[in-house]
């Protein structure tokens, strides 16, 4: 394992890493076609004088490299995690099963997915790259890699129904849409409506208060500011069913007269 140089004391210089075939080379980098700069304060990597440090990065590609970091360390301990089987490790996966357990650890890395989600990714995944395999191994690796990702903890419908249909009340999203929204990643009814009951816990009507949230974005009903009429009134009472809202609901939001009637009734729908 290569070892990290001491950071410059000038602050101005990132440290270096040597590897086993070349002299210490700088982590930093500059401008395309930037030139590097020989480091002034000496600092040296396993007795040698370090010449090839650039200056330092900018926060902005310093948060990108750290993030990238902390991204690789995670996909590594999913790796190892998944690859241990019973506290011991195990080798025994075929060519196509740990290609796609790879695939499985990037999207998971980077997105939550229910268990539908995750075998369409790995499904369009083995149509690309594992062609040549055959379809029923193809098929038995791909429930393996769910098993485990299951097995893990890294795939959970209910977690993941509960999250988007948090995500989708606070954006003022209503059971309608949640519903259609989960059904569209194989969650059934049940857990659907679990998940929305436990994100509506806080407040004592949710279908309302959602309602109100969009009406706030889309700047209609209490919160449009100009002249409204008839016409406008019937386009924005559609706007609301459109979204999955009940005629009750749309008609309640509607009668609002003003924003402060409207973070009143809001207010008063919050349970503490």
């Amino acid at each position: 394992m290569p070892t990290l140089a001491k950071r410059c004391t000038s602050r101005r210089y990132r440290v270096c890493r040597p590897t086993q075939f070349t002299r210490p080379i700088c982590t930093g980098r500059t401008g395309a076609g930037a030139p590097a700069s020989p480091c002034r304060t000496g600092v040296s990597v396993g007795g040698e004088d370090c010449s090839f440090i650039r200056p330092n990065i900018g926060p902005a590609q310093a948060n990108d490299n750290r993030r990238s970091l902390w991204w690789g360390f995670m996909a590594a301990a999913m790796l190892a995690a998944l690859n241990r089987k019973d506290g011991m490790m195990t080798t025994d996966r075929s060519r196509a099963e740990q290609r796609l357990m790879n695939k499985a650890v990037h999207y998971l890395g980077r997105y939550s997915a229910s268990r539908q989600r995750l075998r369409e990714v790995l499904q369009r995944f083995a149509m690309r790259k594992l062609e040549a395999q055959e379809e029923a191994e193809v098929a038995r690796a791909i429930d393996a890699v769910l098993d485990d990702c299951i097995r893990l903890g890294y795939v959970d419908d209910a977690a993941f129904a509960l999250s988007r249909a948090r995500s989708k009340r606070r954006s003022g999203g209503s059971a309608l849409a949640i519903r259609r929204s989960l059904a569209e990643h194989a969650i059934g009814r049940d857990l659907a409506d679990e998940a929305l009951a436990e994100a509506d816990e806080s407040t004592s009507d949710g279908e309302l208060a959602a309602a109100l949230r969009l009406a706030a974005r889309r700047r209609i009903g209490p919160y449009f500011t100009r002249e409204s009429d008839d016409d406008t009134y019937r386009k924005q009472l559609a706007s609301l069913a459109r979204a999955g809202f009940s005629f009750a609901t749309a008609k309640a939001v509607m009668a609002l007269g003003s924003v402060d009637e409207a973070e009143e009734l809001a207010e008063s729908l919050r349970q503490m």
